[in-house]
């Protein structure tokens, strides 16, 4: 598990966790020290943007609304049941391909599960610095084709 970002073809850090669960306070440690300088800088070259991101229990938790209300980030709602249209998710394969090509033996690393999760946490930043910067503006670009194509769908399937 861990955290990313990107806007445009700019890639933001990538944060590989060492533990598989997360929760709101771990949540905002992460949105605290990785979010907001990304933010700092992104705001001075494009102005106000959205926070996108979907409806998991910790993400709106109220530790987390409130944070997002005192650092001024505002938020893109999105109904209980929408359809998951965060590019991120489309990185987050990117990826995992990346993984595959990169250490396709992985799962065999000596040393049994706890060996393999510290060399994930090793490895992912690596594989996050091979996606082209192309591929993450052409999801960003991708945006308004999305919501277009679920408003025509009337919110059902697509090929997104």
């Amino acid at each position: 598990m861990g955290w990313g970002c990107f806007w445009g073809k700019q890639r933001g850090p990538l944060v590989p966790l060492k533990t598989g669960s997360i929760n709101a306070h771990v949540y905002r440690y992460l949105l605290c020290h990785w979010l907001l300088p990304v933010l700092e800088n992104v705001r001075a070259d494009l102005g106000n943007l959205l926070f996108q991101q979907d409806n998991v229990k910790i993400y709106t938790a109220k530790l987390m609304l409130s944070f997002f209300e005192s650092y001024t980030v505002p938020l893109k709602s999105h109904p209980a049941y929408s359809p998951d249209l965060n590019p991120i998710e489309h990185v987050w394969t990117l990826l995992k391909r990346q993984l595959q090509v990169d250490y396709p033996n992985l799962i065999n690393y000596p040393g049994g599960p706890n060996k393999v999760k510290a060399k994930l946490v090793e490895v992912l930043p690596l594989c996050w610095e091979k996606i082209p910067p192309k591929q993450f503006e052409m999801l960003w670009g991708s945006m308004p084709l999305q919501v277009q194509a679920v408003i025509d769908a009337k919110g059902w399937y697509t090929h997104y």
